[in-house]
């Protein structure tokens, strides 16, 4: 039998009328939300990123996102090693992404990330608040 893994719930909240998420949510194991909201970009931590889930409340765009290097002091767009920003391209309202083209490794030693509603280029106001839920999973070798 196989031991469950438990998984860290981050909402990183967009709020109404901006592209770029201000603050997050922490939910340990998806045990519920501890504590009041925190200021910044989502800190994973040791986690990876494994998933997003989409809010039922959307205004179609891609995501992209912003990391940071330091701990959230200076953000940078994320590109992947072929120049290209990496996208999650007009993912539904409601819909659960999982990452197959953008393999989890990809995301490993990101301790800090923003998501953005569009692209750097073109960013997309989001009408109402949006709480986009990012599924980190523990790093074990």
């Amino acid at each position: 039998m196989a031991l469950p893994l438990i998984l860290d719930v981050f909402g990183g909240v967009i709020a109404a009328g901006q592209s770029l998420s201000s603050f997050y949510t922490f939910s340990p194991g998806g045990a519920g939300v501890v504590g009041s909201p925190v200021a910044g970009g989502v800190m994973l931590g040791a986690d990876t990123l494994a998933g997003i889930q989409m809010p039922a409340v959307w205004t179609a765009a891609s995501l992209t996102f912003q990391v940071s290097p330091d701990g959230g002091t200076t953000w940078c767009e994320l590109y992947d090693d072929t120049g290209a920003e990496v996208t999650v391209v007009s993912p539904p309202a409601g819909s659960f992404i999982i990452f197959n083209t953008h393999a989890s490794y990809q995301w490993r030693g990101i301790n800090a990330v923003k998501i953005r509603s569009g692209t750097a280029a073109s960013p997309v106001a989001q009408t109402a608040g949006a709480t986009v839920t990012l599924i980190g999973r523990p790093e074990i070798f």
